[in-house]
């Protein structure tokens, strides 16, 4: 009595004789996403979403900064360059003061602005600002 073939292995249809089962002579496959798929769809529409709010709350900050923001000259007490972009813009800290209510009010940040304005924000001179609160505050160079 002729015994039946034995598969290779557990995950594929091969037989050790060489033959093929019922299954892969069918035909192939049809591929479906399945669980990957779904993990890359969902991945790609969490980045779209989450670019396109930051986009959103960068506009609403800076509409709210020139709606209610105070206008004030200011002295530029210390500025450093941070980054350099290849767009033509570049990345500063500064450190402002400013005369208010009888004192000097100082605030320090980061802002982003284009290359050419950097010679407008270098230690010792005035620059305009809006200043709403010492977490929003914008350069304001064209008037």
């Amino acid at each position: 009595m002729k015994r039946p073939p034995s598969p290779v292995c557990a995950h594929c249809t091969h037989t050790d004789d060489g033959g093929r089962t019922a299954a892969t002579e069918a035909g192939p496959q049809k591929y479906s996403p399945g669980a990957a798929m779904l993990f890359v769809y969902i991945f790609s529409a969490a980045i779209v979403v989450g670019t396109v709010s930051y986009i959103i709350h960068l506009f609403l900050r800076d509409q709210k900064i020139d709606a209610h923001g105070r206008d004030i000259r200011a002295l530029v007490e210390d500025v450093r360059r941070v980054a350099e972009y290849d767009g033509g813009s570049i990345t500063i800290k500064y450190r402002l003061s400013w005369h208010e209510d009888g004192g000097t009010k100082y605030v320090e940040g980061r802002e982003t602005i284009l290359a050419h304005r950097s010679s407008q924000v270098q230690k010792g001179c005035e620059v305009d600002i809006k200043y709403l609160d010492d977490d929003h505050i914008s350069f304001v160079f064209d008037k």
